[in-house]
């Protein structure tokens, strides 16, 4: 009995163990294949890249349209800047929105400052000389209680949705 229980226990194991591998698998595959898609570039050129605050719309609609709710919100354009270890990064940053932005991105050490509403743009050369993924956000925070300038000098209230990522491949 005890014989049957530890090869039934065992199998059970196995199966375990075989869906796993198959995740891994699945997993492997679809990187392999993000790598096919976003390697397209060798390491070490310049690489001119261009980011802006664009504007996205969340729309909720029932079945009733008198219940139709959108919402706009501020995110990074393009969301996510892929580029290789050793490259040279030429990065244009512009505000087209009508509150100030920035951009920071601590893992470089780059502070565009506040870009100005309606065209701020800010250029920065640097070589991605570390491999990684690694955040940029607006560093202008919004604050709803300031009463000198309610909005007028603050990012606007979808402060946290404008994030980003830098991916630089090995």
């Amino acid at each position: 009995m005890l014989s049957l229980i530890a090869i039934v226990l065992g199998g059970g194991l196995i199966a375990q163990a075989l869906s796993f591998q198959n995740a891994i698998n699945s997993l492997n595959d679809k990187t392999n294949t993000l790598d096919n898609r976003v390697d397209t570039v060798e390491a070490g050129k310049m690489q001119s890249l261009s980011l802006i605050i664009g504007e996205g719309e969340l729309t909720n609609a029932s079945a009733m349209p008198e219940t139709t709710a959108s919402v706009e919100y501020h995110r990074w354009e393009p969301a996510v800047l892929v580029v290789h270890k050793g490259d040279t990064v030429n990065l244009t940053v512009t505000n087209p929105r009508k509150h100030p932005h920035s951009f920071v991105m601590t893992g470089y050490g780059l502070d565009s400052g506040s870009l100005a509403p309606r065209g701020g743009t800010w250029n920065i050369q640097f070589v991605a000389d570390k491999t990684g993924v690694y955040k940029f956000i607006c560093g202008i925070a919004f604050d709803a209680n300031d009463p000198a300038n309610p909005n007028d000098d603050n990012c606007d209230p979808d402060h946290s949705t404008i994030v980003g990522y830098l991916v630089v491949l090995a």
